[in-house]
């Protein structure tokens, strides 16, 4: 019997990336890279996790609220991490906890001290191993009340 090692590897998402992503989640984030784009600022980040240079998965991290959200300029419950995904192949074999730990790397790297999350109330795999991890959760009434929208680049609300 062979057991695999993964070798587990994560780093800042580029353009060449975006096919797998694509693949991934069936959603195109290209608006994230670039100025201008939807949920674009130079301060947020996409991280990728990588076996031997195979995707395995990605998240979204929100350091400032780009000035096109109506709620730009609210700065609490920051930073967060937001559309974490694993392909489903490769659940359960530790890769969303090692991309986790290099979210969290990035946030003390930068001097912060604390970390919030946006989980889909449905998603009872992800919030166990958030659970696990030792995230808390926090009440939502504030947030299920405010409705938010912007506009992209392309006029597109």
């Amino acid at each position: 019997m062979t057991i695999k090692r993964q070798q587990y590897a994560a780093r800042k998402i580029t353009e060449a990336d975006l096919p797998a992503l694509l693949e991934a989640t069936g959603k195109d984030s290209s608006h994230r890279l670039k100025p201008g784009g939807r949920s674009y600022h130079p301060e947020n980040s996409v991280l990728i996790v990588e076996d031997a240079g195979e995707f395995i998965g990605s998240v979204f991290i929100v350091f400032v609220r780009p000035s096109g959200w109506t709620d730009a300029d609210d700065t609490s419950l920051f930073p967060q991490m937001t559309s974490l995904i694993i392909n489903n192949d490769r659940r359960n074999q530790r890769a969303g906890t090692y991309l986790i730990g290099a979210v969290e790397e990035e946030v003390k790297s930068r001097g912060l001290t604390h970390l919030y999350l946006a989980v889909d109330r449905e998603d009872l795999g992800v919030q166990r191993l958030y659970k696990r991890l030792g995230y808390e959760i926090l009440p939502t009434e504030a947030h299920t009340t405010t409705t938010r929208s912007w506009t992209d680049s392309e006029g597109i609300v």
